[in-house]
Order: C-alpha cells, then sequence, then structure tokens
C-alpha cells in the first residue's frame, strides 16, 4: 500500500513538473505575448511600487491619460470596456501602490454608472482578471479556473490553440497600439462609429436609464470610501469627445449623467472635471483615432490641460518621492 500511495504522488508530481513547464514554455510563446499585448495586461508586470497619480476606468480613461507631469510615478489601471466593479476591485488589489496624498483619478464614462451586458460579453472578459488579480477580487470567481490561469495555463486551451501557440508564427501584419494610437477620425467614418455607439454604448445604457445600475454606481460609492480611508486626493472625470459622439445619445441623457456624477462628486466633497463637450476638443477630430477616444495628440493635450487644472485645485503631491 505504501509503494503505491508513493508511485502515485511520484506520478502526480512528475506530470505537475511537465505541465508547469509547459505552462513556462507558453508564457514565452509569442501566442501569449500577443494575447497580453492585445488586451493590454503585460504592463501589470510592470507596475512601479509606488503610484502617486493612479488612474482607473474604461479604455476612455486608459487613452486620455498617458502623459503625467514629469517626474511623477503614474500608472493606469484602466482597460478596454472595464466596468466600474472591477476598477473597484483594481482598486483594493493594488491599493498598496497608492502613498498618502496620491492622486486618483476615477474616469466616468457615459456608460459607467449605468452598465449593463450580456453573461457572454461579461465572460469574455474574465479571464485577462485571473492573469492579474486575487481570487477574492474577482467578480463571480471560478477557483479551479483561477489555479489552472496562474499556474498551469495549457490546461485553459483547446487542442488547436495549443498547437498553435506553440507551431505557429505570427506575420507580423498585426496593427500596434503605437499605429492606433497615431490615427485620425475620419469624418466619412463618423456615421459607421455612431451606429457602433448605438449598438455597443448605448445598448449597455438603455436598460436601466434613468436610473443607474445599483451594483456600478455602489462600486464608485465604494471607490471614494477607500480614497477618504486612504487620505488619497480623489477627482471625478469625463473626459473630452467629439460632438457626434455625445449626439448619439438621445436627449435629456447628458443631463442626468451630469446631475448624477456631479451630485456623487458633491456627497464625497471631491471635484468633478467634465470634458465630454469642452470646445477645445469636441470639434476636434484630429485629436481622436475614433469616436470616443483620443489619439496620442489629443491626450497629450488633454494632459498638460488637466494636470495644470489638477494643480490649481491642490490635487497633485509635489513633494519629493520616497522610495
Amino acid at each position: 500500500m505504501g509503494k503505491l500511495l508513493f508511485k502515485c504522488a511520484f506520478t502526480a508530481l512528475f506530470l505537475g513538473c511537465v505541465l508547469f513547464a509547459g505552462s513556462l514554455a507558453y508564457w514565452r510563446t509569442e501566442a501569449f505575448q500577443e494575447l497580453e499585448r492585445t488586451e493590454d495586461t503585460a504592463r501589470f508586470r510592470e507596475m512601479p511600487d509606488t503610484a502617486k497619480i493612479a488612474v482607473f476606468g474604461t479604455s476612455h480613461g486608459e487613452d486620455a491619460f498617458q502623459y503625467p507631469p514629469e517626474g511623477s510615478t503614474f500608472f493606469n489601471f484602466s482597460l478596454a470596456a472595464q466596468t466600474p466593479l472591477y476598477d473597484a476591485a483594481m482598486m483594493r488589489q493594488f491599493q498598496d501602490h497608492i502613498p498618502r496624498g496620491g492622486l486618483v483619478i476615477l474616469t466616468v464614462s457615459y456608460m459607467s454608472p449605468y452598465w449593463t451586458g450580456t453573461e457572454e460579453s461579461f465572460d469574455s472578459r474574465q479571464p485577462r482578471y485571473y492573469r492579474i488579480l486575487g481570487p477574492e477580487n474577482i467578480v463571480d470567481v471560478d477557483l479551479g479556473r483561477y489555479f489552472l490561469t496562474r499556474y498551469f495555463p495549457i490546461l485553459t486551451l483547446d487542442p488547436p490553440e495549443l498547437a498553435e501557440a506553440f507551431f505557429s508564427h505570427p506575420d507580423g501584419s498585426a496593427v500596434t497600439r503605437e499605429e492606433v494610437g497615431r490615427r485620425q477620425l475620419p469624418a466619412e467614418s463618423i456615421p459607421s462609429e455612431q451606429e457602433r455607439v448605438l449598438r455597443d454604448h448605448w445598448s449597455l445604457i438603455e436598460p436601466v436609464f434613468p436610473e443607474v445600475n445599483p451594483a456600478m454606481w455602489n462600486a464608485y460609492r465604494e471607490m471614494l470610501e477607500l480614497c477618504r480611508e486612504k487620505g488619497w486626493k480623489a477627482v471625478l472625470v469625463t473626459p473630452p469627445y467629439p460632438a457626434e459622439y455625445s449626439a448619439c445619445f438621445p436627449g435629456g441623457f447628458y443631463e442626468s449623467f451630469l446631475e448624477r456624477v456631479s451630485s456623487l462628486a458633491e456627497e464625497y466633497g471631491v471635484p468633478y472635471l467634465d470634458y465630454s463637450h469642452d470646445e477645445a476638443f469636441a470639434g476636434r477630430h484630429d485629436l481622436f483615432k475614433n469616436l470616443d477616444h483620443l489619439n496620442f495628440t489629443g491626450a497629450e493635450q488633454f494632459d498638460r490641460r488637466f494636470f495644470a487644472e489638477a494643480e490649481a485645485l491642490g490635487l497633485l503631491d509635489t513633494s519629493p518621492q520616497h522610495p
């Protein structure tokens, strides 16, 4: 009996080592690197120990805040289609990276307070959080899936996916983030872009509007409570949009959105800076890469403006950074 148990344990250990070695090899494949680039999660492995400026939000925040003041320590926790629930999860997970007195920028996109979505859409974005967050901060976590993703990711792949990861070689034709960031919004694309917004953005809002989604609204409250508890300087920000983006939403929407977010800011005693209709950006297609995201030039101009206003409001900690 003892020999049988020993053989079983040895076999299990051997298989575990083989699978882990295979996973190490997978993490080095171009396929995995491309996955990390596509989902923009690689940067989380390069997070600074201390971020005196931290940004949370959707891709609107990810693209808007790229040029912090010189000499500042900065990290942007925003991801494409990231809900306030996961903004709050990110803040809980990485709170020790933000020092007392640090600036926390909460990006409030039009859809954020109302966010609804399909189960399929939710499931499609879960895997990236299994690579970034601890299980306690993953919504509806599947512990088995978490364990496999973290330690034996090759077991999460179908055989064709596994073969492609190890034996196919990208042809280099994938469009890079840098190429996309240099694009400018062409006028002829605006009608199709507006159709995309109605399909992908208004559809997230309509099921609950004019009410907010309580889960998302409570996530904002949780984040603002944590900012208060940790001594962080919070600011709510809606980034610039082209006029044609705001025109996608029905009459009364913007006024309701503005009243909701302004009331939340007033309740917690934090500033709300709304650039969504700012004339310096609303008519400048050359500052946007599509109908709702700033390009590099737009982000650089916006960040100069925002951080100057943040400093004037006393939100920036200009004391020397200590390790």
